[in-house]
């Protein structure tokens, strides 16, 4: 048999296992997280200032109890809203809030993108966009929405 087809060979033969590939199924049990802020944009100052503490005394989480349904989703997981399926091992959640102010509405657009990573790790990105009403973007110094994006690493830590 000579080379060339012996790689062809082996190569088909590998198609089919490539497309059996799977979601893979957290475990569950015990896990914790941790947050990280990877970046702001747009954001007024002050807020910009409380960020860093807010992150510090808010990012971890666990260990929680959590069970996850085989085949995954992430429901069970992470929140209250409808989540979508982008690819293998990948989900995706977009939500919105509106709050009445004074001086206007002032509209929190969310989306948090989920990877499985394996049965033990999990990375979820979110990125926060806020839009402040004009009145009181300028009284907080700042013509555009506020974008804070962050990480949140969770790790199985036992059943």
């Amino acid at each position: 048999m000579t080379p060339f087809r012996l790689s062809v060979m082996a190569v088909v033969g590998m198609v089919p296992l490539m497309a059996m590939a799977a979601d893979i199924q957290p475990n569950s049990g015990q896990w914790q997280g941790q947050a990280t802020l990877l970046g702001q944009d747009g954001c007024p100052p002050q807020m910009v200032d409380q960020m860093p503490g807010a992150f510090s005394e808010n990012a971890n989480y666990g260990p929680q109890q959590i069970a996850f349904p085989d085949p995954f989703t992430p429901e069970s997981f992470a929140g209250d809203f409808a989540w979508v399926k982008l690819g293998e091992n990948h989900w995706q959640a977009a939500f919105q809030q509106s709050n009445q102010t004074g001086m206007g509405a002032l509209v929190a657009d969310h989306k948090i993108d989920l990877y499985v990573r394996s049965e033990t790790a999990l990375e979820q990105i979110s990125v926060l966009q806020v839009s402040f009403p004009p009145a009181l973007a300028q009284m907080m110094g700042t013509s555009a929405p506020c974008v804070i994006s962050s990480r949140v690493d969770h790790r199985y830590v036992g059943p």
